[in-house]
Formats: structure tokens, sequence, C-alpha cells
């Protein structure tokens, strides 16, 4: 008898853990989808590492499609005006020129519905 109850008591937890663990996920997960929907302009600062050597610069996002990145050490910065990418380099006087749907920013910065979660 002892048993019986020790494995119900067992399966009953575990279906309480699994159960509201999922509950709790999916609220995460449409919060954080509500969130990316209703967000109009993001700014941030980060530290970027490629190889031994580190960059930092903040940015700015407009929802859809305008950004600008500033690199204060470097003296570049990153401008997307809807249709191209601008890398400006103004340390050497040079501006490169691509087609902002052909980089993988575009799907950031178009922000349509291409969620990890529906994975």
């Amino acid at each position: 008898m002892k048993n019986n109850n020790k494995i119900s008591f067992l399966v009953f937890n575990l279906f309480l853990l699994f159960f509201f663990t999922n509950y709790s996920y999916a609220n995460f997960k449409n919060n954080l989808i509500n969130k990316l929907e209703s967000t109009k302009t993001l700014s941030f600062s980060f530290v970027q590492t490629i190889g031994k050597n580190k960059e930092s610069g903040n940015c700015i996002i407009k929802y859809p499609l305008l950004l600008k990145c500033h690199y204060p050490k470097k003296k570049k910065e990153i401008i997307a005006d809807g249709k191209k990418l601008a890398i400006v380099k103004k340390r050497y006087k040079k501006i490169y020129y691509y087609p902002l749907n052909k980089t993988p920013l575009f799907y950031i910065l178009q922000k349509k519905k291409y969620y990890i979660f529906d994975k």
C-alpha cells in the first residue's frame, strides 16, 4: 500500500511540474512576442570581440528597417536606411554600400514573425 502511495505522489508531482513548467513557458513566450511586436525603437551599447580585438559602440534601431551604429574609437558607423546598408569608415574616408535585403540584418530590422520559438 505504501508503494502505491509513493508512486501516486511521484506521478502527481511530475504532472504538476510538467504542467506548470509548460504553462510558465507559454506565458513567457507570449509576453516576449508581444513586447517584440510592440517595440518601435531599441537602443543598446555593446562590446564586440573579433579574434583578439574588441570594439565597443552603441546602436539605435527604429522599426522597420532603420539602424545606426556608432563605434567611437574606430571612427566607424553602420547605417541602414531601409534599402541600403552603409559602413562608413571616417578614418579612411571610405563608405561601403550593400543592399540591405541581402544582409542578415534585413530580417532583424523588418521585424517579421521569424521566431525561434516556432521550431
